[in-house]
């Protein structure tokens, strides 16, 4: 149960950690302050779960660091993609896209993101790791349950709360706008924004949000499965190309040794 407990607080606080480096990160780009994030609160549990599961694996390649720098881009990506494809799913909305980036794949992961993971995997488990554990293990038993249980009710509370938002919000776009096809227009996100401070919020945090009717939907993941399905046909070509050539290589040794 300890364990638990110690590992959902480093969760709570690598996603408020996140959550820093999103307003950072955003204020110093747009000039103004966003509460990014699906939640309420001040915390991104998509850098909870990246930076658990970097605590779990990445401790196995702290005498590699490039290997481990490898790996941190490797989860960080498969946790951004997985999250936007489970959110996709749950609400049938796009929520961020990055489309129009160098190196993406389907719009929900990118290359630069996924180098801005491995750095931050990086110095997680150099430099921050090291210091939460140092924090944590001088917290008596008892007061680190008792933290741990108010963060998991108001995280569980907020997350209801914030379910119920994007439900409402959905509703309310639907009946703005009801045949909305890839975004939804300026004048639908004004409205939807003056009618409700959370609905405003959210609009802030996630610019490219765009809601999905069930067509539309399965269109995306089609079309995104056809991509997929192509990039493994060629994959699959390469490696027989590379076959060939590493035969022909040997073929032309054997010869080359034979003329010897």
């Amino acid at each position: 149960m300890y364990y638990f407990i110690y590992y959902f607080a480093m969760f709570m606080i690598y996603s408020f950690c996140g959550w820093v480096i999103e307003m950072l990160y955003v204020g110093f780009s747009e000039k103004k302050i966003i509460n990014r994030g699906f939640l309420l609160g001040p915390y991104l549990p998509i850098y909870g779960v990246a930076g658990t599961l970097m605590t779990f694996i990445l401790g196995f390649y702290i005498d590699y660091p490039f290997f481990l720098f490898l790996n941190a881009i490797i989860i960080g990506s498969i946790v951004e993609y997985f999250t936007g494809y489970a959110m996709e799913k749950i609400f049938k909305a796009k929520w961020w896209d990055y489309s129009k980036e160098p190196l993406n794949l389907n719009g929900r992961i990118c290359l630069q993101n996924s180098i801005l993971f491995g750095i931050l995997g990086t110095i997680l488990v150099y430099y921050i790791n090291p210091f939460l554990r140092s924090c944590l293990n001088q917290i008596p038993h008892s007061i680190l349950y008792f933290i741990s249980g108010l963060l998991l009710s108001l995280f569980v509370i907020d997350a209801i709360i914030s379910c119920n938002i994007i439900k409402q919000l959905k509703l309310t776009a639907t009946a703005l706008k009801k045949d909305y096809t890839d975004e939804m227009s300026h004048k639908v996100r004004e409205s939807l924004a003056n009618k409700n401070w959370s609905f405003k919020r959210i609009l802030n945090a996630f610019p490219d949000l765009t809601f999905l009717n069930m067509k539309e939907f399965k269109k995306m993941i089609k079309k995104q499965a056809k991509r997929l399905k192509e990039k493994t046909k060629k994959l699959a070509r390469l490696r027989k190309k590379e076959e060939k050539l590493k035969n022909k290589q040997k073929e032309l040794e054997k010869e080359i040794k034979k003329i010897k």
